[in-house]
């Protein structure tokens, strides 16, 4: 979950089913190899400490071949670009 975020009912509003929600403080412990994407809500990366430094188990999951979809209201991706959160600059 990010700030504000509404993500799971825009979701299930669309009829995209979800597994399971986990919070960013379980990230660590959560084994991601069971899940084909992960979500992760509205600036999650400016709100939840967790997520920014659970970002290589992120990076790695995706490697391994999974999906990470990083739901953001910015225009302006430069904090999050400057955070080298991505092997590839964000892009509006």
């Amino acid at each position: 979950m990010g700030a504000g975020d509404d993500i799971p009912e825009v979701l299930a509003r669309g009829s995209v089913s979800m597994s399971r929600r986990f919070p960013a403080e379980k990230l660590s412990a959560e084994d991601l190899s069971h899940y084909a994407t992960i979500v992760l809500g509205i600036r999650a990366y400016d709100t939840q400490k967790d997520v920014v430094a659970n970002n290589k188990k992120l990076l790695d999951f995706v490697s391994a071949g999974g999906n990470v979809c990083w739901c953001s209201t910015k225009t302006d991706t430069s904090n999050f670009n400057s955070g080298s959160f991505t092997p590839y600059p964000a892009r509006p």
